[in-house]
């Protein structure tokens, strides 16, 4: 395992690199071993570029995340739904890049920069983010004090959609060898300029550990809460979400991951057309198989499965939804 991640170290793969040296230390390891790789370990967090990419032919059984019911009730009456406001299925393809370069002669600075385009058959579910920002990495005995300040754009349908300031402060520790935490605060402007009411600022608490179980397997957990303040009550919402993943590695480079999340939201005002304030709560169950022997362009074969399930109070907000990727990724 140690050698595996200085070669691809060599091979200036630090992903893997770091997922390599993450898992060795669940193995016991002489003291001045665990120090070279945690060591290592920081460096490659914070000192060399780094880049996630994929790309991936999607199928999805409910792209636009609508309804399945044919009719709703408002005020007493029954509507009947047209086609366009109720689900559907879809194909298509999603490119994502998340790269991070250090600025040369002050490794601790750095600039990113996130993009995500996926294209459905149709061109009318197409969206697209964009991201960029700069940042600095503050090291402390024990742990990494990280500022970054940045932009973002969404486009749907070819529109803008929003835009907006984002910003991010986030700490990383080790717990323990085999144990890591990062706790962050982050905030996104959403300016629509389509849906003003829908203006304001979102702001995430979220916490992730990983812990190294075993050299071939780990666990990774995230506890997120989100506060969208959006300009009228009846947009503005609140949510918390549980996750929890499994990764195994098994014979031949197989990896395998299985994740399952629950997250509940309530809304601050009732919906103006349907007189009640909203409640959702949402199940995702994930499923993850990737080669990492198999190199395409660095970048491994992977295919990742999922189901979502959200109830709500208002049926016209519940639905559950099914999707495929299948393609190439450089993420275990």
């Amino acid at each position: 395992r140690l050698e595996l991640g200085r070669v691809l170290m060599l091979a200036k793969d630090y992903d893997g690199a770091r997922y390599n040296f993450e898992q060795v230390l669940a193995h016991e390891l002489p003291d001045g071993v665990r120090r070279t790789v945690l060591g290592v370990l920081s460096r490659i967090r914070e000192e060399l570029p780094s880049l996630t990419a994929s790309i991936d032919i999607v199928f999805d059984s409910n792209a636009n995340q609508a309804t399945s019911v044919d009719e709703v009730e408002i005020d007493g009456v029954r509507y009947r739904l047209n086609a366009d406001a109720r689900e559907k299925s879809s194909t298509g393809v999603r490119v994502v890049l998340d790269g991070r370069v250090p600025i040369p002669n002050h490794s601790l600075w750095f600039v990113r920069g996130v993009v995500d385009h996926l294209e459905h058959d149709g061109k009318t579910l197409d969206f697209s983010y964009m991201q960029a920002s700069a940042g600095r990495h503050f090291k402390f005995a024990d742990h990494t004090f990280t500022v970054e300040l940045g932009h973002h754009w969404a486009r749907y349908q070819n529109e803008r959609l929003y835009d907006g300031a984002n910003w991010t402060l986030s700490d990383f520790r080790v717990l323990r060898p085999d144990l890591s935490m990062k706790l962050a605060l982050s905030g996104m402007r959403l300016d629509y300029p389509a849906h003003p009411y829908r203006d304001g600022w979102q702001r995430v608490a979220a916490a992730t550990f990983i812990y190294a179980a075993k050299p071939d397997s780990r666990w990774e957990m995230n506890l997120d809460y989100v506060d969208n303040g959006a300009k009228e009550d009846a947009y503005a919402f609140r949510l918390g979400q549980l996750g929890l993943r499994r990764v195994d590695e098994w014979g031949g480079g197989w990896i395998t991951g299985v994740r399952v999340q629950a997250g509940q939201g309530r809304y601050q005002a009732p919906d103006p057309f349907f007189r009640e304030t909203r409640r959702d709560t949402e199940t995702r169950l994930e499923f993850d198989l990737l080669n990492r022997k198999l190199r395409i362009w660095k970048l491994s074969p992977r295919l990742h499965v999922g189901v979502i399930d959200r109830r709500s109070n208002i049926d016209f907000y519940a639905y559950r939804r099914g999707y495929m990727r299948l393609g190439l990724s450089g993420e275990f």
